[in-house]
């Protein structure tokens, strides 16, 4: 096992609290090269100036990790790291399977029709998790969601929250300006929006009834 592919494995998900993770949609196909996610990472917000980030090529691996689900196998893997945060990246050549979609892109009330049609349409996606120590669990997410906002440079879409059905536009997690301070951004979003999910739910008792929660 290689170095690196150690250290991915063993970055586990924290053991108390909820898991936190998100899923970004790309019109294009993922990066290959480190040293431009590297700079991409580093330049998001000053705290992540110094942050180590690893960047790999699947086919490099002389035993590639099991990611399992329904998806396609990962085409990259990568690892960012600064503090007590580390961010597992897998990067897939290929569209996000229809089921976590369907309870997410299709029901969400954050993302205009003309973006959800692009994002139908999209050619590539990460998953990202949290694999730090942080206990906090808005600064886990406020984490994953800051390496989205990086990675959104590379054709980001949208972002997704599968476990929570939430979805957003990729714009969303990035500053408007190079005075904003993103971090707080992040940490001060509604937690309805993509941390814990708000979605619609028709019902059929009684006929014609909504209902909206989060999840």
């Amino acid at each position: 096992m290689t170095p690196f592919l150690e250290r991915f494995t063993r970055a586990g998900l924290p053991r108390s609290g909820p898991p936190a993770g998100l899923q970004l949609l790309l019109d294009r196909a993922g990066p290959t090269d480190e040293a431009a996610v590297a700079e991409a990472v580093r330049l998001f917000h000053p705290s992540l100036a110094e942050s180590k980030v690893e960047w790999v090529d699947v086919a490099s691996l002389p035993q590639p990790p099991e990611m399992g689900g329904e998806g396609p196998p990962a085409k990259s893997l990568g690892l960012v790291s600064w503090g007590n945060h580390v961010v597992k990246v897998a990067g897939f050549d290929a569209p996000m399977p229809p089921g976590p979609l369907s309870r997410t892109l299709a029901h969400t009330l954050f993302v205009p029709p003309e973006l959800k049609a692009v994002a139908a349409k999209h050619q590539s996606h990460l998953l990202l998790d949290y694999a730090g120590t942080d206990p906090d669990a808005l600064e886990r997410f406020v984490a994953v969601a800051a390496v989205v906002g990086a990675f959104a440079n590379f054709g980001g879409i949208v972002a997704l929250n599968e476990e929570a059905r939430g979805c957003v536009p990729a714009a969303a997690l990035q500053p408007e300006d190079e005075t904003e301070d993103i971090l707080e951004v992040l940490r001060r979003l509604p937690l309805p929006y993509l941390y814990a999910g708000f979605a619609k739910m028709e019902l059929s008792d009684p006929p014609g009834a909504v209902w909206y929660r989060t999840f």
